[in-house]
C-alpha cells in the first residue's frame, strides 16, 4: 500500500530539514525525523541515512520539481548546505544529469534574480536621491501659494 504525500506534508518536512541541518555534523550524520506534538525534531545521520547505493540524495533531489515553490526553494537552499561539504559535493556529483542541472538552473536563477534586485533597488535609492536634489533646486518664489496665483495669471 503506498501513500502519498500531501503538498503540506512535503513544506513541512523540508522547512523542517532546512532549520535543522546547518553544520558539518548535521549534513554527514542526519538520520530521521521525530514526530513530537510541538513538531518535527530531526535526529542525526542525513548522508548515511542515504547511501548511494540506495538512490543517494535522489529523494532529497526530487523536491527540485515539486509543484509548489516553497517546497522547490526549501529543497534548493538544503542541497547548497550539502554542497558547502566536501562529502556533500560528492554526494550530489551522484546525481543524475537531470537533477544537477536543474540544481545548477534553479541556482543560476536565484542568483540572476537576486542580482536584478539589487540593481532595481540601487536604482530606487539614486532616483529618490535625485527627486531629493530636484525639490531642493525648486526656486522659492514659486513654491506654495505663489504657485497657485501663476497659475491663475496664465490662465487670463
Amino acid at each position: 500500500m503506498t501513500r502519498t504525500m500531501t503538498t503540506r506534508e512535503a513544506d513541512l518536512i523540508f522547512a523542517t530539514m532546512i532549520r535543522q541541518v546547518r553544520s558539518y555534523d548535521q549534513v554527514v550524520e542526519v538520520s530521521s525525523v521525530k514526530i513530537l506534538p510541538s513538531g518535527p525534531i530531526l535526529t542525526t545521520q542525513l548522508l548515511t541515512f542515504l547511501p548511494m547505493h540506495f538512490g543517494g540524495l535522489i529523494p532529497i533531489a526530487n523536491g527540485l520539481f515539486h509543484p509548489q515553490a516553497s517546497v522547490r526553494n526549501n529543497t534548493l537552499e538544503l542541497m547548497c548546505t550539502i554542497q558547502a561539504y566536501a562529502v556533500g559535493r560528492h554526494a550530489l556529483q551522484t546525481l543524475n544529469y537531470l537533477h544537477r542541472k536543474t540544481f545548477v538552473e534553479m541556482l543560476e536563477r536565484r542568483e540572476t534574480h537576486r542580482a536584478l534586485k539589487r540593481r532595481m533597488n540601487d536604482t530606487v535609492t539614486e532616483l529618490r536621491a535625485g527627486l531629493k536634489d530636484d525639490a531642493s533646486e525648486t526656486p522659492t518664489a514659486v513654491k506654495g501659494g505663489e504657485l497657485a496665483q501663476q497659475q491663475q495669471a496664465l490662465k487670463v
